[in-house]
Formats: structure tokens, C-alpha cells, sequence
């Protein structure tokens, strides 16, 4: 007699009349053209939401039937009794009203787990649902894409989770063993293995418990995400570290490690850092990063064979195991390069990823696995250092370079703490009166047991690892302190220089340090000369004029150093406020043998255009000083006046 249109959210009334009465009424009968009917309506949300109090919904029960259909039945029992039968019509329409919410609430749940299902797909982890079987029930795309394995395969179990020591891990013994052990825990996290299709892959699980009335757990829902990228200082500890203890995260892939080898003498390791991953990454959205993780994994497997390892301990650090013809001259690492050669990303966004890696040839060179893990990461920490982009494979040499390189980097904190660094000046000399008119600051370290440490070695290892700053500071008062001492012997004439590292330029303390120093010792400001070199100014020119003003307003002079190295143009220097121009002794070393030194006349004489004065670096001779006379240089260094000397010998100096 009703139907229901879902285009216009109406019901259609075939019968208008009876609809009418039902709506009087609400209970009732009539009869119509023929027809007996009997209805019962009512709206089961009325007072359940102020939504349903203004859309209201009827259900509405009805039965119909002809005269001719009353002469058919009025012999029965049923219709003759007329109170059974409006118990029995109650007792339809009762039942048939629950039958309607039944269908209703399960439409809803069914809507609910739809909504469910499409929250979960858009989350940023992988979600697994799983039951006290420990079978799947349901997982999301990002799961999927973890583990390169399809939904279906996925719910079959074709996947597989292990705890870091490699055994089945079980999410419901861990829970069980949480509530025996504290009965307000319901949730568990940690890392562990998951094993993909072509991969095993280092994740954290965040896992929580579904129980019953009963309290009995029923289901647990796991979150799965991705261990941050491999961070420079982490992956520093993570190489010291294994030198006395093996990392947790590494029993697992020892064991994969130890199964190749005893089944594939020939075979290389390979610890595989992505350079760029962090930029590439920012163009993405979290759940997009799986995507592309995926994206990576596939075209690493490109380079490997059925029985490689490829073992990922984060988004940006693979740990490969890869079959070679022959250990001494592995081909085959070149593969990895190559599929790296291609851009990685998605839609239009693509960028080529740059790669790093160390590798290590198993026999008979390697007597264990925890030994070629060890060398792999060895060489791709020299490969750091050296700061070199593709392989390096492990020799004896780099042992050597990284026990030395950490010996330093472990060293240099108490040196520093306990004056052991030495300043020592080199003197700065007018080139018309061969007078001492200041001096350079150079830095020396003699170690009792590693004896005399250049700075070309040390400081790129400082600066590596972010202590520039704490040098900085320390050159700064050794100089002001030797400074002072110069005022108080009368030579108060006399000024320093000093170098400054790139990044030193972004501490907001830099400049104020200074100014403290200065003011603590009593030194006149403009007796303190800051050196820069072009790469240094030009990487940010914006930046570097902010801390050139910086400078100039507290009257502290600032140099460009090794001036003609870099990116020399009059454009630049136009452009800069600084009061001397360093010319690198490369342009003057080989005169006046080789060179007549045409492009140190051109240089010099940009820089008078400018009016800035000129200091040429690396003198040796007398002849090449009378090539800075003609050319009307101010100053000099060299050898040919003095090396780089001690507080002590520079005095002496000055005095004789």
C-alpha cells in the first residue's frame, strides 16, 4: 500500500485517504473501495535525537483484505473471534515492527564497519585486526603496503610477524602475560620483525586488546608504523656500540645473515644508507610514504636475486645480502647503483635518490656474520666522513681511518675542556715597512698518544659532528685573552684574525660572545678581525650581510679569506661590507717560475676599485714581495717572514 522513495525521501501514497486516517489515528481500521484494512503505525525515534523529532519516521504495519476474502475465511476459528483476532494482529504487526529495527540497526552496523574500514585505509599506520586464533580478520592499504603482500594474501597468513630475536611473535600471549603481570594494562608496544614478500622490515607495534563482557580478550588490533630515518649521530653510536656488544636490532639479521652464508659462500653484505629520502618525503603525505617505501623496495629487488636478503632497519637504511660471482671484484654492487639512477616518486613529483654505501665480501675474509655487519658498517661510516656517495668496499684501511677519526672525535671534548688545542699567530706584515702590523689565528693539537692532529684533520671531524661552535669560542678567548696581553706590553696597535666555520654564522650568540669577551679583557673591538671565506658569505648572502652589519655595528672588522677559490666577481664584493680581501697563496706560489701573474694583477686591482684593502697570502721570497710592492698590496703572510708561531715566539717578534 506504501512505498518509499529514496530520490525524495517520501513516502508515495497510493492511498491518500488511508494514509490520512493512519496519520488521525495511528491505530485502526477502514474500509475503502472494497478493501478492509487494519494498521498500526508508529515512530520508533521520536525522542531519540532532535534530528529524528524533525524527520520523523514512521513505521507502519498494514493488513488488507477483500469482502470476498471475508466469505473464504469467516468459517475459520481465527477470524470468527474477534479478540484473538486483534491479539493476533498485534502480535504481526509487533513482530513485524522488530523484524524492521533488526533490518535497520544491521544496515547501520553494516554502515558503521564501512566507515570503519575507510578510516582505517586513510590512517598513517598499518592496522591489523586479529582474533584469539592469531588469524587476520581485517588490515588496511598501508599494511599492505608494508609488507608487499595483497589483502587476500595477507588474511591467508601468507605474512609474518617475529620479536627481535627472530621468534613468532604472538600478540595475544603478550597481552595475557601483560594482565597476569599488571591488570590495568590492556596494550602493549615495541619493535619488531615484520617479514614482507621480498623483505624483512624493522616496525614498531603499538598493540590493544578487545575483550568481552566476560573479560576474556577476543580480538587485538595492532598499529604498525616505521622506526624514524637513521639519523648521522645514531648510526655514529650504532658503530662505536658494536664494537663491544651486539645491538638488539641486529640478532635477528645475524641469524638471516648466518642462513646465507652457510648456504652461499660467495655473496657480499651491503648496508645501504638514501641520502635525499628527508626531502623527498616532505613532498608527501605520511600514509604516501609507505607508498613510496614500497616504490623503493621494488626497485631494490630489481638488483637482486630469489635467495638475496633485503632487511630494512628504517625507511632510509637497508642492510642487502647479495650473490656475487666473485667477492674480490662484486659486479654486482653496481646494480644497486643503477636502479638508483632513476627517479623515485609519485605523480609528478620525482627526484633522484642519492645513495651511500658500505660493503663487505663474505669468505674468506669474514669469519662470522657479526664480523661482515660490522665491516659494512665500518665503510659506510668512512664513506661519511670522506662525505662520498657510492660504495665503498671494506678494507684494512678503513679500520684505521675510523679508529683514529672516533679517537679524535672521543678526545676533542677534554682537550678543549683542558686548553690542550693551541692557538698560534702567524704574522700579518706591511708590505712597504716589513713591520708586524697583526697576526692570524691558527689552531694546533699535539695528543700524547695520537700525536700532532692537523686542523685540515680535526676540524671536519668538529664540524661533522656540530662542535664548531664550542671551538669557536674557545679561539675566541685565546685571542682576546693574547690580545689583552699585547695591550698590557704596548702593542696595542697590533690585531687578530680568526677563522670562522659556515654554521658558526647561524649561532645568535656568535656576535653578543664576542662583545662579552672584548668588554671582559678590555680590548678595543676593531682589534678583532673575523675571516670568512666566499662559500661561507655566498651560501646565504642575505644571511652573511645580516652578520656582517652585525659585526661592523659593535666596530669588530670582518676579512674574506682564500679570496679567488671560490666564486670571485665584482658583483658579490660589491655587494659585501668587508674591510680586507685575503688573496689564496695558490695564485702567487708559482711566480716567478711558471706564472707572470697576470690574474693576481686583475685581482688586486678589482679589489682597489672597490677600495678594499688587499692581504696576499703564502709569500716565500723576496721576489714575489717585490711583486706586491709594484702592485701596491698592503700586506702580506708567509714564510718568508715567519710560520706560525707560539704566544711566546710571537713576543719575541715583535721585539726583535
Amino acid at each position: 500500500m506504501f512505498s518509499y522513495d529514496p530520490q525524495q525521501d517520501t513516502l508515495i501514497k497510493q492511498n491518500s485517504e488511508l494514509w490520512n486516517q493512519i496519520v488521525r489515528e495511528k491505530i485502526g481500521e477502514a474500509t475503502l473501495n472494497g478493501m478492509n484494512y487494519h494498521f498500526h503505525s508508529f515512530d520508533p525515534f521520536a525522542d531519540t535525537s532532535a534530528f529524528y523529532e524533525t524527520h520523523p519516521h514512521f513505521l507502519v504495519g498494514v493488513m488488507s483484505f477483500t469482502d470476498d476474502d471475508i466469505t473464504v475465511l469467516e468459517d475459520s476459528f481465527l477470524l470468527r473471534n474477534r479478540p484473538l483476532r486483534w491479539v493476533l494482529a498485534v502480535l504481526i504487526l509487533v513482530l513485524g515492527g522488530f523484524i524492521n529495527l533488526l533490518a535497520y540497526f544491521r544496515r547501520n552496523d553494516r554502515e558503521l564497519l564501512a566507515v570503519s574500514n575507510l578510516v582505517s585505509d586513510q590512517s598513517h599506520d598499518g592496522v591489523v585486526i586479529t582474533d584469539t586464533m592469531m588469524q587476520v580478520t581485517y588490515c588496511n592499504r598501508t599494511f599492505e603496503s608494508m609488507t608487499g603482500f595483497s589483502n587476500d594474501e595477507i588474511l591467508s597468513g601468507m605474512h609474518d610477524i617475529r620479536s627481535l630475536s627472530g621468534e613468532e611473535f604472538d600478540s595475544t600471549k603478550v597481552m595475557r602475560f601483560a594482565s597476569i603481570q599488571n591488570q590495568t594494562i590492556e596494550s602493549w608496544q615495541g619493535f619488531l620483525w615484520v617479514v614482507g614478500k621480498r623483505h624483512y622490515a624493522l616496525t614498531h607495534l603499538s598493540v590493544s586488546s578487545i575483550s568481552n563482557n566476560q573479560g576474556h580478550v577476543v580480538h587485538t588490533v595492532g598499529l604498525y608504523s616505521n622506526p624514524r630515518n637513521l639519523s648521522r649521530e645514531s648510526f655514529e653510536k650504532m658503530v662505536l656500540a658494536q664494537n663491544q656488544s651486539t645491538n638488539e636490532m641486529d640478532v635477528y639479521p645475524l641469524k638471516l645473515l648466518e642462513t646465507k652464508k652457510n648456504g652461499d659462500t660467495e655473496f657480499v653484505v651491503v648496508y645501504l644508507k638514501l641520502l635525499n629520502i628527508d626531502l623527498i618525503e616532505a613532498q608527501y603525505s605520511l600514509d604516501e610514504h609507505y607508498v613510496l617505501g614500497a616504490q623503493i623496495r621494488e626497485r631494490i629487488a630489481q638488483a637482486l636475486q630469489k635467495d638475496d636478503l633485503m632487511i630494512q632497519y628504517s625507511p632510509d637504511t637497508f642492510l642487502l645480502a647479495m650473490h656475487v660471482s666473485d667477492h674480490s671484484d662484486p659486479k654486482e654492487i653496481a646494480m644497486i647503483q643503477k636502479v638508483f639512477d632513476e627517479p623515485f616518486g609519485l605523480r609528478d613529483k620525482k627526484q633522484v635518490i642519492r645513495i651511500r654505501s658500505g660493503v663487505s665480501a663474505a669468505s674468506p675474509f669474514c669469519p662470522d656474520s657479526a664480523v661482515m655487519l660490522r665491516q659494512c658498517r665500518m665503510a659506510l661510516a668512512a664513506q661519511d666522513h670522506f662525505e662520498r656517495n657510492g660504495a665503498l668496499v671494506y678494507d684494512k684501511t678503513v679500520d684505521e681511518h675510523l679508529l683514529r677519526y672516533y679517537a679524535i672525535l672521543q678526545a676533542f671534548p677534554g682537550a678543549l675542556a683542558r686548553q690542550q688545542l693551541q692557538v698560534n699567530f702567524q704574522p700579518v706584515v706591511d708590505v712597504s715597512t716589513n713591520m708586524i702590523r697583526g697576526a692570524e689565528a691558527l689552531i694546533r693539537w699535539n695528543h700524547s698518544t695520537l700525536g700532532a692532529i692537523s686542523p685540515a684533520e680535526f676540524i671536519p671531524i668538529v664540524e661533522q659532528n656540530h662542535l664548531e661552535r664550542s671551538l669557536g669560542k674557545y679561539v675566541v678567548e685565546q685571542v682576546v685573552r693574547f690580545l689583552h696581553e699585547l695591550q698590557e706590553k704596548s702593542f696595542s696597535q697590533i690585531g687578530i684574525s680568526m677563522n670562522l666555520c659556515p654554521t658558526e654564522l647561524q649561532d645568535v650568540d656568535l656576535v653578543p660572545h664576542m662583545v662579552r669577551t672584548l668588554k671582559s679583557y678590555g680590548v678595543d673591538h676593531n682589534r678583532l678581525v673575523i675571516e670568512l671565506t666566499e662559500r661561507t658569505l655566498l651560501t646565504d648572502l642575505e644571511a652573511a650581510n645580516s652578520v656582517l652589519e652585525e659585526l661592523h655595528n659593535e666596530q669588530i672588522q670582518v676579512a674574506i679569506d682564500d679570496f679567488g677559490t671560490g666564486f670571485s666577481s665584482l658583483s658579490y664584493l660589491h655587494e659585501l661590507d668587508v674591510d680586507t680581501l685575503k688573496i689564496d697563496r695558490s695564485f702567487i706560489k708559482d711566480y716567478p717560475e711558471t706564472d707572470d701573474g697576470v690574474i693576481l694583477k686583475a685581482m688586486v686591482g678589482m679589489a682597489k676599485e672597490l677600495a678594499i684593502p688587499v692581504l696576499v697570502e703564502g709569500i716565500e721570497s723576496f721576489e714575489q714581495l717585490e711583486f706586491l710592492k709594484n702592485l701596491g698590496v698592503s700586506a702580506y703572510q708567509g714564510f718568508l717572514f715567519s710560520h706560525a708561531v707560539d704566544e711566546k715566539g710571537f713576543m719575541g717578534l715583535l721585539n726583535r
